[in-house]
């Protein structure tokens, strides 16, 4: 995975499209090339889905397939970040996840 903070969100339809404002470099230096795309919901603090569609690059210099995700998703997870970071710091009870996924978020 591929973190990007410069990105604009647009929106098309019922999905959110997240485009890199950056040359996107993989973590070895190389160029990338344009693979595709794949759409990843992520769910709001208020327990909306939300559609993202994010790109798929390809290294051909370490032969590996890498996603670019914004700063706002949190790697692996279903969650917006700052719903995460909210309940870790105690700032923020995220209503819309069940109390095993904020006892495991507490725990890390």
């Amino acid at each position: 995975m591929i973190k990007v903070t410069n990105y604009t969100v647009q929106k098309k339809k019922d999905n959110y499209i997240v485009r890199s404002n950056e040359p996107i470099r993989c973590s070895c230096g190389a160029e990338v090339l344009k693979r595709g795309s794949k759409g990843r919901y992520i769910v709001g603090n208020d327990g909306t889905k939300k559609r993202y569609i994010l790109k798929r690059v390809y290294c051909p210099a370490c032969d590996k397939l890498h996603m670019i995700v914004p700063d706002f998703i949190e790697p692996y997870k279903q969650y917006e970040k700052s719903a995460i970071d909210g309940v870790r710091n105690g700032t923020n009870d995220c209503s819309a996840a069940d109390d095993s996924t904020i006892y495991r978020w507490k725990k890390l």
